[in-house]
């Protein structure tokens, strides 16, 4: 388990790997039709204590966005999931609903060992 340190900094433990769906993905395009319900439930994720970040990825033309969990308390502390879309509000969807629908908001059971993230293998 990842801990605080005495900066108040996290550490990186490696990115839940999860994969979509097409049922998944359609539900997905619907929840971003809803932008309102998308941002006032990453509200209520960043409430939790999970940290969220949004980029624009100009390599590949779309719009990354991730959560860290910020809780040493947590297990999956430290860990993070990522989505990405070709809109703000498409890769909040998938990101959201990684954690909501997928994850029933608990990482816990998803986290692999580090070693699997930062081997080459």
């Amino acid at each position: 388990m990842a801990g605080r340190r005495r900066d108040n900094t996290i550490d990186f433990q490696g990115f839940i790997q999860l994969e979509l769906t097409e049922p998944a993905i359609v539900e997905i395009e619907d929840l971003a039709k809803k932008p309102a319900s998308v941002f006032s439930t990453l509200a209520d994720i960043v409430d939790d204590g999970y940290k969220a970040s949004i980029s624009r990825d100009v390599e590949n033309g779309s719009i990354k966005c991730t959560l860290m969990d910020m809780q040493a308390n947590r297990t999956s502390c430290g860990w993070m999931l990522s989505g990405q879309g070709p809109t703000v509000t498409l890769a909040l969807a998938v990101m959201v609903y990684k954690h909501v629908r997928m994850m029933n908001s608990e990482w816990t059971p998803f986290l692999t060992t580090k070693k699997a993230f930062n081997s080459l293998r």
